[in-house]
């Protein structure tokens, strides 16, 4: 994401399109349109078709192409080096590198057409892996929805071994299913396209549907990219002219989305919370004495704190940096959100980190005390009520399925938005490729996007950051 200021208007890039605010208000001519949608629908679609019938013959003609490709690097690079009085041991790096990618290409093209398929199954029997860390848990809590998770754990993992032990012979099949996946997401394009088309006041009564996004493995990193494409931009503006909140209406949102981001560690992948009628709900891993499977797995917590202590600590604690999706409901989805809230808390009883065992018994230890038990440090700094799930889907918490991103959809749902993805996995990364989507979207629900961190929140950050041993969670 980059921004510029040219007086009034304020511009902010993203990967589709730029946003213009100008006074304070967002230009119609700057939305995304019937024509984007339409446009980039038809080019997938195409695109997945053509996967289709060419097939092996095209995948074959294409990494030929390649090859003489990275042959033609080869050839400028050495052309380069041959004109060039100063020789540079970096460029033959780089012509030693080409080459050999360029031999496999065009004279090992069995090796190369196998890449694809290979990587295609190990991508499975993660998929496979988690299915069954999933299963293992969702048993442990007697959830029916032990056995979805079991079949397709089985699912994946015959087609991962299927895909690594016999790679060329169903190189066919995979083509197949990235150009039906390509054809997928051509149709929730589609799909935008009609909804742009429809009169603003029946768009809140479509129904919820799966929408088609990235992989999994993809959605993660967007968190972490976001946040470095934001420190480049604030290292090279002039702070006084910095304005960390866009609206496109001038109206304040009913329900603000989190999406918590950090360049080390775990945190690094995100985290998700929601903001409703004046408190921060959140969930994750913040009991370490439960942690297992190197913390990826505990017994899921509710916490339920304050907006005005909570971003801080978030910013000062962690060294975050949360970027707020403001959403606009009406009375009818806010009621339906107030329901899942009270239905959830109702699942609970209330826990006590050891801050607050301490202090009951009438022992005083210092903050020091408490600077690896995150839970203990939540309550101090911002006062939040913790809840621990009686039974049910969110007793435990797994980092790569019941996780602070599904339980954020399974309140947000409720108002209708389509983020649910239809592999099961849904990532940090995923809310805010939805949300930004939404955000440069005319007449959708998400109305503000602003930038909470140490610069607009005036906070001062210590050198040395936190060596928490869960960031998974927080």
């Amino acid at each position: 994401m980059q921004r510029s200021l040219v007086g009034s208007e304020m511009c902010i890039r993203d990967r589709d399109s730029i946003i213009t605010i100008v006074g304070g208000s967002m230009k119609k001519d700057r939305y995304l349109t019937w024509t984007n949608y339409l446009v980039s629908g038809t080019v997938i679609t195409v695109l997945g078709i053509i996967a289709i019938v060419g097939g092996v013959n095209l995948y074959r003609w294409t990494i030929t192409i390649l090859g003489l490709g990275f042959l033609g690097l080869v050839l400028a690079d050495l052309m380069k080096n041959v004109s060039s009085k100063k020789k540079s041991n970096s460029r033959w790096s780089r012509i030693l590198l080409n080459l050999t990618i360029a031999v496999v290409l065009l004279f090992f093209q069995k090796v190369a057409m196998a890449v694809l398929p290979i990587c295609f199954g190990l991508y499975l029997l993660i998929n496979a892996a988690i299915k069954f860390v999933s299963y293992w848990i969702l048993k442990h809590d007697n959830v029916n929805k032990r056995y979805r998770e079991f079949v397709m754990g089985v699912i994946f993992l015959f087609g991962g071994i299927l895909f690594i032990t016999s790679p060329i012979n169903n190189l066919s099949l995979l083509l197949t299913i990235i150009g039906i996946y390509f054809i997928l997401i051509g149709v929730s394009y589609y799909r935008s396209f009609i909804a742009e088309l429809i009169p603003r006041r029946y768009k809140n009564k479509l129904k919820r549907k799966f929408r088609m996004a990235l992989p999994a493995f993809i959605d993660a990193f967007i968190p972490i990219s976001v946040l470095n494409s934001l420190n480049r931009y604030v290292n090279n503006q002039d702070e006084s002219k910095l304005d960390y909140e866009l609206k496109k209406e001038d109206t304040s949102p009913d329900l603000e989305i989190f999406i918590h981001v950090a360049d080390h560690g775990f945190n690094a992948f995100g985290h998700v919370d929601i903001y409703f009628e004046g408190k921060v709900i959140s969930y994750g891993n913040y009991d370490n004495t439960s942690f297992r499977l190197f913390t990826s797995v505990g017994d899921g917590i509710l916490v339920v704190t304050n907006k005005e202590e909570y971003i801080p600590f978030c910013i000062g604690h962690s060294k975050k940096t949360l970027i707020g999706f403001g959403l606009k409901l009406n009375e009818k989805q806010k009621e339906n959100v107030r329901k899942q809230i009270n239905n959830l808390k109702s699942n609970t009883d209330p826990w006590y980190p050891k801050y607050v065992t301490n202090q009951a018994a009438g022992l005083d230890f210092s903050e020091n005390t408490y600077q690896k038990d995150y839970a203990s440090l939540l309550v101090m700094k911002t006062h939040a009520k913790l809840y621990k799930f009686k039974k049910g889907l969110y007793r435990h918490y797994f980092v790569l399925t019941n996780n602070c991103t599904y339980f954020a959809d399974s309140i947000i749902g409720k108002t209708g938005s389509d983020i649910l993805k239809m592999n099961g996995i849904i990532t940090p990364g995923t809310y805010y490729d939805y949300l930004n989507y939404e955000f440069k979207r005319r007449g959708s629900m998400v109305i503000r996007k602003k930038i909470y961190n140490a610069q607009s929140e005036g906070i001062v950050l210590q050198e040395k950051k936190s060596k928490l041993p869960f960031k998974l969670s927080s």
